[in-house]
C-alpha cells in the first residue's frame, strides 16, 4: 500500500487558460458583477446601511376657514335656500334628484367629533340632530315600557368643509438606530396617487382665490414640507391626493353608496407619510413623502349623546354626524452606516464571482471544442514525491525560476510549425528546429506533464555522468522518467545537449 496515494493531499490548482474566449467571456460576468454590487447595490441603493423600523407620532389641528373662502347657502347646489325644499345633481351627474337640506355654518369646536385623536382627525359633512324625550313617570326607567320617544329631527350639511385648513404635526422616530426627527427638521412633499407632487395652493387658486400667505393679508400661510416651517393645508388637498374631485361626487359603487354622496355618507381617507434618508448621502437629511388614499365603499359617522334642553333628566339630543376620517399611518425607509452591513454585501460579491467562475468552467468542460485539452490543464495527478526525495537543492532551485512541472507538450509544437510557427508567451515567434521526443517518455519530473523533448543541437554522447563537460546531461528516451526508477536511472547513458541539465529541460527549450 502506498501511503502517498492513501493520504494525497488534494488542493486547488490555478490555470491561466490563454484562451480569449473564455478570458472575455469572464470578464463580462466580473463587469456586470461589479456594476450591480458596487454601483447599483453600495453606491446607488446604500446597501451598506441597517435599516430599522419607523414609529411616529401625528396630530391633527383643524381651524374653520376664514370667511372671504365662505359662500352664501344660495351658491351651494345641496343647500336648501330659504327653507325651501329642491333637489341637485350630484357632480358626477351620476346621482340625479338628491334632496337638498339646510346648510349651518359651524366652527371647528362643533364639527370636530371626538375633540381630540391620536393619528386621527373626524370632521362632520352631514349632522342629524334628534331630539328625544321619555313618557310621564319615566324618570327613572322603572318600567320596561319607559322608553325615549322622537320629538323633532333636523338633518343639515355643513358647507365650506373642503378649506377647512389643517395643521400636520408630526415625528418620526428608529429606536433601533437612536434616530429621531420633528416635521421641523425636514424636507417633504405631497404626491398624486401616479406619484406626481400636488400644488397644496391649487385648492385655493381652482376657485379662484389667492393661495393665504401672511403677505396677502391672510392670518396663516399655506405651506408644506419646508424645514422650519409648519405644515398647514387645505382639507382639499388631501381630497386632490386621493384623486376625490369633489365632495358631491357618488359615495361608492354598491349598495347604498349608488344612491348617496361623499357629503352625505361620509368619506375614509388613508394618509401615509413615508420617512426617507436614502436620497442623500448625509444620514441625518430625511424627507418625507405624504399620500392620501380613499378607501372605497366606506362610511364614517360618529354619536354624541348630550342632555336635552331643560333642567329635568327625561330629555336627550343624539347627534349623528357623518363626514371625513382621517386616519394617518407612518413608516418609511431610515438607514446609518454599519460595518456588518457592507461586509454582507460584498460576501455576497464572491458568492457572485464563484457562481460566474462556474458557469466559465462550465462552457470551457462542456461546451467548447478544446474542451478535453481545457480538462488535462485543470487536473493534474503529481509524482510520489516520496520516490524523489533525494533531489539536490539545485535542481530544486531551478524551479524558482522555469517552469519544469508543465512542458508545452510536443504536439503543440508539431501544430504551431503547420501553422507558420509557434509563439512565445510574450506572443513571438518561436523557432523549433528539431522533432519531439518518443512518445514513450512520460515526462520530464515524473508524468507531471507530457515532455516535448526538443534540443536545439547535440554535441556528443557520454555514458558518464560526471564527466565534467560543458555540457548537460539527459537519460535515454528508452528508459523511465526520472523519478519513476532511480535505480535505472543512475545506470542509463546519457546524452550532451545544449541547455540542458540531469533530465530537466532549460527554458530555452520550451
Amino acid at each position: 500500500m502506498d501511503l502517498d496515494n492513501v493520504f494525497a493531499y488534494s488542493t486547488p490548482r490555478f490555470v491561466k487558460i490563454r484562451d480569449r474566449r473564455l478570458g472575455m467571456l469572464n470578464t463580462l460576468f466580473k463587469f456586470f458583477i461589479f456594476v450591480y454590487v458596487v454601483v447599483y447595490n453600495v453606491i446607488l441603493l446604500m446597501g451598506y446601511k441597517v435599516q430599522g423600523d419607523v414609529v411616529g407620532t401625528a396630530r391633527l389641528q383643524p381651524r374653520a376657514p376664514d370667511l372671504k373662502y365662505l359662500r352664501n347657502s344660495s351658491r351651494h347646489r345641496y343647500c336648501m335656500i330659504d327653507g325651501k325644499n329642491r333637489t341637485y345633481t350630484s357632480s358626477d351627474g351620476l346621482i340625479p334628484d338628491l334632496p337638498a337640506f339646510e346648510c349651518r355654518y359651524l366652527d371647528t369646536f362643533d364639527t370636530v367629533y371626538p375633540p381630540v385623536e391620536a393619528q386621527a382627525l373626524f370632521i362632520s359633512t352631514r349632522v342629524n340632530d334628534t331630539l328625544q324625550q321619555l313618557p310621564p313617570n319615566c324618570t327613572d326607567l322603572p318600567r320596561p315600557s319607559c322608553r325615549y320617544e322622537t320629538t323633532s329631527v333636523e338633518t343639515y350639511f355643513v358647507p365650506g368643509t373642503e378649506l377647512v385648513t389643517l395643521l400636520i404635526d408630526h415625528t418620526m422616530s428608529v429606536p433601533s438606530l437612536d434616530f429621531s426627527k420633528s416635521s421641523l427638521d425636514m424636507t417633504g412633499r405631497i404626491e398624486y396617487t401616479n406619484g406626481t407632487e400636488v400644488n397644496p395652493c391649487d385648492a385655493y387658486t381652482r376657485r379662484g382665490y389667492l393661495c393665504p400667505t401672511f403677505a396677502n393679508g391672510a392670518g396663516f400661510e399655506i405651506t408644506f414640507g419646508t424645514q422650519d416651517a409648519a405644515d398647514i393645508i387645505a382639507l382639499d388637498t388631501l381630497f386632490q391626493a386621493a384623486d376625490v374631485r369633489s365632495l358631491d361626487e357618488r359615495a361608492g359603487n354598491i349598495g347604498k353608496f349608488t344612491s348617496e354622496t361623499f357629503r352625505y355618507a361620509g368619506i375614509v381617507l388613508i394618509v401615509t407619510v413615508n420617512y426617507d434618508n436614502y436620497f442623500s448621502y448625509d444620514e441625518n437629511k430625511v424627507q418625507y413623502i405624504l399620500t392620501s388614499k380613499l378607501v372605497p365603499d366606506a362610511d364614517f359617522k360618529a354619536e354624541e349623546i348630550n342632555p336635552g334642553p331643560g333642567i329635568d333628566e327625561t330629555t336627550r339630543r343624539i347627534i349623528d354626524r357623518h363626514g371625513v376620517r382621517i386616519v394617518i399611518t407612518q413608516g418609511g425607509k431610515i438607514g446609518r452606516f454599519a460595518v456588518s452591513q457592507l461586509l454582507i454585501v460584498l460576501v455576497t460579491s464572491m458568492g457572485l464571482l464563484a457562481v460566474s467562475s462556474s458557469i466559465v468552467d462550465g462552457v470551457a468542460m462542456n461546451v467548447l471544442k478544446m474542451r478535453h485539452i481545457y480538462a488535462q490543464y485543470r487536473t493534474v495527478t503529481s509524482v510520489d514525491f516520496s520516490d524523489i526525495a533525494a533531489i539536490k537543492q539545485s535542481d530544486l532551485n531551478r524551479f524558482v525560476a522555469e517552469d519544469l512541472v508543465n512542458p508545452r507538450p510536443a504536439i503543440f509544437e508539431q501544430v504551431g510549425q503547420g501553422a507558420g510557427g509557434v509563439t512565445s508567451g510574450e506572443g513571438q515567434p518561436r523557432q523549433m528546429t528539431s522533432a519531439p521526443a518518443p512518445a514513450k517518455q512520460a515526462g520530464y519530473y515524473g508524468g507531471m506533464g507530457p515532455a516535448s523533448g526538443l534540443v536545439d543541437e547535440v554535441d556528443d554522447v557520454d555514458s558518464d555522468e560526471g564527466s565534467g563537460t560543458t555540457g548537460t546531461s539527459v537519460r535515454s528516451p528508452e528508459i523511465v522518467a526520472w523519478g519513476e526508477n532511480p535505480a535505472a536511472a543512475s545506470s542509463a547513458p546519457s546524452v550532451r545537449m545544449k541547455g540542458w541539465k540531469r533530465g530537466f529541460p532549460s527554458s530555452a527549450a520550451v
